[in-house]
């Protein structure tokens, strides 16, 4: 893990294959700070426990897979 100073305004700049993702400190208030995301539109740009929510979301439980292949199978 990297870890960048910054001060309020100050970029952090990411060259991907897929473009290039912009992060830039706007707020700090106590120990909570606020960021900035500047993103190519095919890329999500999710908090942590969001993205991970989406995952789950997404992935189709195990045992459902089994029951669909057991009713294939006859």
């Amino acid at each position: 893990m990297l870890i960048l100073g910054r001060r309020r305004g100050e970029r952090i700049t990411i060259q991907t294959s897929d473009g290039i993702i912009t992060v830039v400190p706007v707020m700090f208030d106590g120990d909570q700070v606020r960021i900035g995301i500047d993103a190519p539109k095919h890329i999500a740009v999710d908090r942590h426990e969001i993205y991970l929510k989406k995952r789950q979301e997404e992935a189709v439980p195990v045992s459902f897979l089994r029951k669909v292949a057991k009713a294939l199978r006859g």
